[in-house]
């Protein structure tokens, strides 16, 4: 039983004792006499009555009833307190997607270290930086003997440090955004389905991600340079959507170097 409803029981038990004893006292002639002209000095026999029993009721409903408005005003507080986190953590979670747009096209023209020995037609180029990085990769670990993670993780490093500039930006902001929403302190005042609503938000930053930038994600998540990441990655299942490209035939450019080994690192994928 909520306070609310025992305040009103409390309210309706003195009315009803109240009324009850009235009627008694009417019946008895006490308190109304129809022949006579009313009676202030037993009416005040009433007093006592009431403020020492039925005024217990009273002071217990009215005592219940601000505790239930302190209650109710409390919880529109959290919740006024609820909705403002949230206004505040979509203002800046959409505003880091925006920057990390920006950081990608600010990128995507960059060009990769190609030569024509590698076999590859300058003319089959893309003019996106993430497509032809990979390509590159993918390229380069054909050539290798072997075919374990140190040597996927020591190729990547190498084009890493290349062009640390750009996939170092890139991937730390990427980081940060999946951060964000991680330990944002909205989902905790919220309670409710904590998992669910950041995975939602996380959908959005993962619809825009293109293969080849998954592709690359997975190798830096691998690497010294994202082994925090990588926790995140599989938390938030951000490779689940990666080509991996293994329909392709041999004759066409391939973007994945060692597709198993990937599919061997992350565990949402496998």
């Amino acid at each position: 039983m909520n306070i609310k409803k025992l305040a009103y029981i409390s309210l309706i038990v003195a009315c009803t004792i109240l009324v009850g004893y009235l009627i008694i006292l009417s019946s008895n002639k006490y308190l109304f006499n129809f022949h006579e002209n009313f009676s202030l000095d037993t009416a005040s026999k009433i007093a006592p009555f009431v403020s020492a029993f039925v005024g217990i009721f009273l002071t217990f409903a009215s005592t219940l009833l601000i505790i239930e408005n302190l209650n109710l005003t409390n919880k529109n507080n959290a919740e006024n307190q609820i909705l403002t986190q949230k206004n505040q953590f979509e203002s800046i979670y959409f505003n880091l997607l925006s920057q990390q747009r920006q950081i990608k096209d600010s990128i995507i023209k960059t060009s990769v270290e190609f030569t024509l020995n590698d076999g590859v037609v300058l003319d089959t180029l893309t003019e996106n930086f993430f497509d032809n990085l990979a390509l590159r990769i993918n390229i380069d670990s054909e050539k290798q003997d072997t075919n374990n993670t140190d040597d996927l993780v020591a190729l990547y490093n190498h084009w890493f440090t290349i062009y640390n500039s750009e996939l170092g930006h890139y991937f730390r902001h990427l980081y940060h955004i999946v951060n964000f929403v991680d330990k944002n302190s909205y989902f905790i005042l919220s309670k409710d389905n904590n998992y669910l609503k950041k995975y939602d938000y996380i959908k959005i930053l993962r619809a825009q991600i293109s293969n080849s930038e998954l592709v690359l994600l997975s190798l830096n998540a691998l690497s010294n340079q994202g082994n925090e990441f990588k926790p995140l990655v599989e938390k938030y299942k951000l490779l689940k959507n990666i080509n991996l490209e293994t329909e392709l035939h041999d004759d066409y450019l391939k973007r994945v170097p060692y597709p198993d080994l990937i599919i061997a690192n992350f565990m949402h994928i496998q």
